[in-house]
């Protein structure tokens, strides 16, 4: 069953389009399938995603064509499928988040990948697929095709809609007046709002897949026309560039002494750092620039008042120059985000000085670096007093895609608290999930009232009303997450699960991915507003969405990850989601939430540790710098406190140890799906 879509991720490598990555949704067409494309562009395209995508087409370029023509396999279970389905695995988590998560508009759907290489008309599809290029990242492309007839349409209408890209509005004639619902006034602005990108057009998808037989008849002329005016239209703001600026990039380039003072002249002219690091960059990439103090100092000069400085297109300099120039601009510049990505000449000390430096540098990104294992650069941030908040590594992306498990043995096991890779002392997030269901009506809402666990206890009950409950431990230790990140993603993950209509619905394996996508989402830094970026990709937490595909693959439950040990001095989220139903009506409580840790260890007789309570606002306050503390105590004080309410600390004390028992499989086990569904029809 479903409305089966595909969606394929393509880019020009080595003279010719090629697939880099693909993906299955279940349930996906018609306004749904436009909306999930716009979000994926919009990802793609994000400022903070351009320099790691570069990197992976870069290292792209360097496979052989064996790489591209190996066979599908379809074999996802067990470990070592990384390379099979994620071989440039940050392109496939930035289209993981993008076309199945949008936590500002409630959405969030489920996604497989399939094999990087998998053939445009290769899945199980009955509504036609997607397709983006980012080939230029500061302008992808889409389109939308289908290759099989379109439900409900015979095969003289379908004609027209055959093996040709489409736009939006073009793609969404294909359930005109079939009994899907019309463009109404929001639908409209979202098809005006895909006019801003261009479509692929067929001579693309003929290099890509040329097994097929392109060339249908476009539904609408405008379709190619749209494609020609809008690549037409766009042009590289670099490559647009006044003459005699030009003439001045070529005269700093010529001087061999320029005095500190002649260069700071030339560099407040309009455009003279892009158009002259542009320069720099070119001749990099043609190896005519060589290292030496002038060289250093144009660099520093180009790339100062950058935010996120791409060392990458220096790759070929030593290690000293490397460091030069980041020292440098870690002391005078506005660097708040690094590559070094294919920089195979730096090494993890030159790493270690570089994260010692006290700065505003909040982001690293270390793709294609094969030289600096993962462990050894997570090893170096775990000082007290650093600010790293996103990693971007190979190997730390990839691991999400390591291991498909298929059963319990399997399973990515989550870190303890001692293997914690940053300074962030938070662990993991607790989610315990109530469903109160009444025929007589939903109750009054309840919210910010005492709820008596010890009488409920994880288990159905046959009384007045039938209670549902179970818990799910979400631990994301195994992230380089700070402060900033860990907040941001809870608040990811509020806004999204508050806006759900179907929460109370969802099972484990659903809750599990938006909790996971919460935080891989996350924000390392607010912006001069306060406000944190919903565009970030980062990494899946491995062990947590390991979990989610086990637990997915049994239907939805049970959770498989037990609760690990909690640890004095080490803190997670716990969280209350409480939702009353009734025969006419469902009422989603205000989640309630806390923050604890354990004062003591657990005894030896199994009693239950004590635990000390507090609100978000007291942790900031005591582990936090004091103009961090202000920033995200405004910042939460906005966006997270209006959605939950906190949980009354006697209740913490009660709950704990029954979601401990409960995960570890103790008398209150798993209430299963189909018998709470079997009890709904009997009593109703």
């Amino acid at each position: 069953m479903g409305q089966r879509h595909q969606l394929y991720v393509i880019a020009k490598i080595a003279g010719r389009y090629r697939g880099l990555a693909a993906l299955h949704s279940q349930w996906l067409y018609g306004l749904g399938a436009v909306t999930r494309c716009r979000r994926a562009l919009q990802v793609f395209q994000a400022a903070e995603n351009r320099i790691p995508i570069q990197q992976e087409l870069l290292a792209a370029r360097t496979r052989p064509e064996a790489f591209w023509n190996r066979e599908l396999t379809y074999d996802y279970e067990g470990s070592g499928c990384a390379e099979i389905i994620a071989p440039f695995p940050f392109i496939s988590t930035a289209f993981t988040l993008g076309s199945s998560f949008d936590p500002l508009h409630g959405i969030h759907n489920r996604v497989l990948p399939l094999q990087f290489n998998t053939p445009f008309d290769g899945g199980d599809n009955n509504d036609g697929v997607t397709i983006i290029d980012v080939t230029q990242q500061a302008r992808p492309r889409y389109c939308f095709v289908f290759f099989k007839t379109p439900e409900n349409m015979d095969d003289d209408e379908s004609i027209a809609f055959m093996y040709t890209p489409l736009s939006a509005s073009d793609y969404l004639k294909a359930y005109d007046d079939r009994g899907y619902p019309g463009i109404n006034e929001q639908s409209q602005r979202l098809l005006e709002s895909m006019e801003q990108w261009p479509l692929i057009d067929i001579a693309t998808l003929t290099q890509t897949w040329p097994h097929a037989s392109w060339g249908g008849v476009s539904v609408e002329s405008h379709s190619r026309a749209h494609t020609e005016a809008s690549q037409e239209s766009f042009q590289d703001p670099i490559a647009v560039t006044d003459s005699n600026l030009e003439n001045v990039v070529s005269v700093v380039l010529d001087v061999p002494n320029l005095t500190h003072d002649e260069m700071t002249t030339f560099s407040q002219l309009p455009g003279f750092r892009q158009r002259l690091k542009a320069r720099l960059c070119k001749m990099a990439e043609d190896q005519i620039l060589h290292t030496s103090p002038t060289n250093c100092e144009l660099i520093c000069t180009a790339l100062e008042q950058d935010d996120y400085v791409d060392l990458s297109p220096f790759r070929s300099f030593s290690s000293e120059w490397l460091c030069q120039i980041i020292s440098r601009l870690q002391s005078g510049g506005k660097m708040t985000a690094l590559n070094v990505a294919n920089c195979t000449h730096i090494t993890a000390a030159d790493l270690k000085t570089v994260i010692d430096i006290k700065s505003n540098l909040h982001t690293i990104c270390a793709l294609e670096m094969p030289q600096i294992p993962l462990e050894t650069i997570l090893s170096l941030l775990k000082s007290p007093s650093n600010k790293i908040g996103r990693v971007y590594h190979t190997e730390l992306f990839q691991k999400a895609f390591q291991v498909f498990p298929k059963d319990r043995k399997d399973l990515i096991q989550a870190p303890q608290s001692e293997n914690i890779t940053m300074a962030n002392p938070i662990d993991q997030l607790i989610l315990a999930k109530v469903l109160h269901y009444n025929s007589q009506g939903a109750p009054e809402n309840r919210a910010g009232e005492y709820f008596d666990w010890k009488a409920f206890g994880f288990q159905k009950h046959d009384r007045v009303d039938i209670r549902y409950s179970y818990c799910v431990v979400c631990p994301f230790n195994d992230l380089p997450l700070q402060a900033t990140s860990s907040l941001s993603g809870l608040v990811n993950y509020l806004q999204v699960s508050t806006k759900q209509d179907s929460f109370m619905f969802q099972g484990c394996s659903e809750i599990g991915s938006m909790v996971a996508k919460s935080f891989a989402t996350a924000s390392t830094a607010l912006d001069n507003a306060g406000k944190a970026s919903n565009d970030n990709v980062g990494p899946l937490p491995a062990s947590l969405w390991s979990a989610v595909n086990l637990c997915a693959g049994y239907g939805g439950d049970p959770w498989p990850l037990e609760l690990p040990a909690l640890k004095p001095g080490r803190w997670s989220f716990l969280l209350i989601h409480e939702n009353l139903v009734g025969p006419n009506q469902t009422t989603m409580i205000k989640p309630r939430y806390a923050i604890i840790s354990p004062v003591e260890e657990g005894s030896s007789n199994g009693a239950p540790p004590k635990f000390r309570v507090i609100d978000m606002e007291t942790f900031l306050k005591e582990v936090m710098t004091d103009q961090d503390r202000d920033n995200l105590a405004t910042f939460w004080a906005q966006h997270g406190a209006p959605l939950t309410e906190k949980i009354v600390e006697q209740e913490v004390h009660e709950l704990v140890p029954l979601v401990k028992r409960n995960l570890d499989g103790g008398p209150d086990f798993w209430t299963d799906f189909g018998t709470v569904g079997w009890l709904l029809q009997r009593r109703w």
